[in-house]
């Protein structure tokens, strides 16, 4: 899951879209043509629009990926799996010196450009010489982010037992994590994320759990609790990442191929970086079109407010023992995606 407004920085970056206008400022000043000028207001309206869409937004990523062995049966199963986790969190800050700057821009070249017909005369572009100054020096909006990339292996550990006549599923999953912490901040204009500069190395123990119960042939309940122990690691720059427990409840219900589920967080889950804390609940259906094919679909929606809610459509399909699940989903400035790969034995 990433947030749209990290996938521009980074677009914005590899683009190098303040290096276009840099170069369409030089080429202006070789030769003053009013085609050079269009060249630059171009340039700087591209770098106008990126920092209005940019402006006080979240940047967010939670990904992962992972391998996994495990041996079901009817009353305890287990499993051991390795994975890759990066979840951090972060802000842009983008001035409202630099908006006015490049606005300028955008109004004295296109003043040149149409011969005075359109926009404004902006002498104060200019420096002595009469050579127009590059702003890339002067621009100090920034972007921040904070996290930690998460290796971690486990043993998955699950049990049925009996409880007032009900068959009830319990579930231990103890894992070892080896954190590397993150903490950068940059100008927008000069480099991506990711510096290193500020990474830190940790050791680290958790554990998920977990708990199923069948109401009836139709209805099931659950509760899980994600990274049981909070765990709090610095980062190079002297502030903490912070990894909360995420209690999860969920009611799951199955009529005539038709599976239903709703799940609600139990708690408010506190931010990674300085973004906003949520605490979501989600809705989801699975149609069983045929036994090789399932449809899927759902939304999740932020109760503290603090995020659109996101829909999402997937896809689940067998060939012989090859089990492939797909899924995407898109809402406010989140989209996320989902692949899963199982064989079995």
């Amino acid at each position: 899951q990433v947030s749209q407004s990290l996938l521009d920085v980074e677009q914005f970056n590899s683009d190098d879209v303040s290096g276009q206008l840099s170069r369409s400022i030089a080429s202006f000043n070789a030769d003053g043509t009013p085609e050079n000028a269009a060249l630059v207001a171009a340039a700087s309206s591209n770098v106008q629009s990126t920092l209005i869409d940019l402006a006080g937004d979240d940047l967010l990523v939670d990904s992962y990926f992972g391998f996994a062995v495990s041996e079901p049966s009817r009353l305890e199963g287990g499993g051991v799996f390795i994975g890759l986790r990066v979840i951090g969190g972060g802000l842009t800050n983008v001035s409202d010196t630099d908006l006015a700057l490049v606005d300028d821009y955008v109004e004295g070249l296109n003043f040149i450009a149409s011969s005075g017909a359109q926009g404004s005369a902006q002498p104060q572009l200019f420096d002595a010489n009469g050579a127009l100054i590059d702003p890339n020096v002067a621009f100090d909006s920034s972007v921040s982010g904070r996290g930690a990339a998460i290796a971690e292996v486990g043993i998955a550990m699950s049990r049925m037992a009996t409880i007032w006549g009900k068959p009830v599923a319990f579930g231990l999953t103890p894992k070892l994590m080896s954190v590397e912490t993150f903490d950068d901040a940059q100008r927008l204009v000069d480099d991506r994320l990711g510096s290193g500069d500020n990474n830190l190395s940790h050791m680290s123990f958790n554990m998920d759990l977990g708990a199923a119960i069948d109401v009836s042939e139709k209805f099931r309940v659950g509760v899980t609790v994600k990274d049981a122990i909070r765990r709090k690691w610095m980062t190079g720059a002297g502030s903490e990442v912070v990894l909360a427990p995420r209690a999860r409840l969920g009611v799951a219900a199955n009529v005539v191929g038709l599976s239903f589920a709703i799940d609600v967080d139990l708690n408010r889950n506190d931010p990674i970086a300085d973004e906003f804390p949520v605490q979501e609940t989600s809705v989801g259906l699975e149609w069983d079109f045929k036994n090789w094919l399932k449809f899927r679909g759902g939304y999740r929606h932020d109760l503290e407010g603090n995020r659109d809610g996101i829909a999402s459509m997937g896809i689940g399909w067998r060939i012989k023992r090859w089990y492939i699940d797909l899924g995407y989903a898109k809402g406010g400035d989140l989209q996320a995606g989902a692949l899963q790969i199982s064989h079995a034995i």
